[in-house]
């Protein structure tokens, strides 16, 4: 079996800052929204193309924060495979939809938050989908705008 090559992944890092007068952070915040919504459709809100799901998420008690897992995906859609037979002379190019129960991800994000400080990485997505996810999940429980900064 050969050996996955190891990918290089960028982190950022931003700083939240608040609108308003609230003295909470956003990782308390976070933590009190995703007690409330246990399920990914409870975290899942609809965007003009396609879906922003909070996949998952973990609550470190040793180390504090939390950590987010972010999808996105545009449910079913189908994907295009090719051929895997380098032998051949072309290659034939087919639209597979995803399996049963399943949907293709478009982009992920994965985050850490502590206190007001947040390091994320991307794949195939861009920070206003992260931005986009904190602003609805927090917003569902009526809490404060966030700005992020830099």
């Amino acid at each position: 079996m050969t050996k996955t090559p190891t990918r290089t992944k960028k982190f950022y890092y931003r700083r939240v800052s608040w609108q308003s007068k609230d003295k909470s952070t956003l990782e308390k915040m976070l933590k009190d929204a995703h007690s409330q919504f246990k399920t990914a459709g409870e975290r899942t809100f609809l965007k003009t193309d396609g879906e922003v799901q909070g996949a998952s998420y973990k609550i470190e008690d040793k180390h504090r924060g939390i950590y987010l897992h972010i999808g996105v995906c545009k449910p079913g859609e189908s994907a295009s495979v090719i051929d895997g037979d380098k032998t051949l002379v072309e290659s034939n190019t087919d639209e597979h939809p995803a399996p049963e129960g399943k949907e293709f991800l478009d982009g992920e994000i994965f985050a850490y938050v502590r206190k007001n400080h947040i390091i994320f990485c991307t794949t195939n997505l861009q920070e206003t989908i992260l931005k986009f996810y904190l602003r609805k999940v927090l917003g569902k429980c009526g809490f404060a705008a966030i700005v992020v900064v830099n």
